[in-house]
């Protein structure tokens, strides 16, 4: 069944509407972000959010553009095959961060990782996480008409994967998107509790003591710039960086869910498609991006107010080159 013209332009103006909206958010979060370069990205955590908000940015983008370059495909499939490009790669490079996100907090709470040995692996982690979708979407491209059309095609909202491939979409993006959901879930309900219920006792922790090679090289990576020898601070950084992971997992899950639903009933249904639920998708899945700045945004905020309520922060409890101060520029 075929959509009719008036449903396609409900499609696209909901594309549009959510898709400008993170484009909007992504972007303005990027550039606070190069214009507090030094200040924020002395963590892993937040040059791990840099780059997921860059895909965001990407994939929102082309997502926004909506069924324009459909339109296009009987002249040209130009531009039609960069945008699904586009969007395989970034969607996948995203959900690929994400997983590396889950592992550094795996490896932070149950394995006490030092800190430059997780800032090593960030280079491993971002070879992954590009290389991978890198292959994956010029593989598409390239892999002809094997079904007679080729796989990048109309997918409704946008160019994708298209009709005649319904089952690629679940092989090269879905059934690994929720995979990584299931281990990142995974990894943060155990460590979540553990950080309350109070099993992980980090007071007794040693506290890795600061050293002229650690000072301004991002000693803070995951811990907090300002730890002391009470270890509470260690805890505290602990909190932080599992919890504001996590909250991308849940931004990520608002997002994708939709989605899946959708396709899913796409492939198991190809010839009559549901109009509620591609309405649903066109909505949420250009929603990634701000729905992760905004969330991300409020609790990194209110986190460093009850920080600096919580604790007495003087100049002398800092480290010298003053990498973390206390302000708003922990946005995602």
């Amino acid at each position: 069944m075929a959509f009719t013209n008036d449903q396609l332009a409900v499609f696209q103006g909901v594309a549009v509407v959510s898709g400008s909206l993170s484009v909007i958010a992504c972007s303005c979060t990027l550039v606070f972000i190069a214009m507090r370069w030094k200040t924020i990205m002395n963590r892993s955590l937040h040059r791990f959010g840099f780059f997921v908000i860059a895909c965001d940015l990407v994939c929102c983008l082309n997502m926004a553009v909506g069924n324009i370059p459909i339109g296009m495909l009987t002249s040209t499939a130009i531009p039609c095959h960069i945008q699904a490009s586009l969007i395989q790669f970034s969607s996948s490079a995203g959900t690929y961060l994400l997983l590396c996100l889950g592992i550094q907090s795996y490896r932070v709470i149950f394995l006490n990782t030092p800190i430059e040995a997780l800032r090593r692996s960030e280079n491993y982690y971002h070879l992954a996480s590009w290389m991978a979708p890198l292959a994956t979407s010029l593989g598409l491209l390239l892999a002809g008409s094997p079904r007679g059309t080729p796989i990048y095609g109309s997918a409704t909202l946008w160019c994708w994967i298209s009709s005649a491939y319904t089952d690629y979409r679940i092989i090269f993006l879905y059934g690994g998107l929720w995979l990584i959901i299931i281990i990142n879930l995974h990894i943060y309900i155990v460590v979540g509790l553990m950080l309350y219920s109070g099993r992980h006792d980090t007071s007794s922790d040693p506290v890795p003591a600061a050293t002229p090679s650690s000072i301004g090289h991002g000693y803070n990576d995951v811990y907090e710039a300002y730890i002391g020898n009470d270890g509470e601070h260690m805890s505290s950084g602990m909190k932080h960086y599992s919890i504001c992971s996590s909250l991308y997992m849940v931004a990520f899950l608002i997002a994708w869910i939709p989605p899946t639903i959708n396709r899913f009933q796409n492939l198991a249904d190809p010839e009559n498609p549901v109009f509620l639920l591609v309405v649903l998708q066109a909505a949420f899945n250009p929603s990634c991006g701000w729905i992760k700045c905004c969330v991300l945004f409020f609790y990194e905020y209110s986190w460093n107010r009850r920080r600096a309520a919580k604790f007495e922060i003087t100049n002398s409890q800092l480290y010298v080159d003053q990498t973390y101060p206390i302000d708003k520029s922990n946005m995602c």
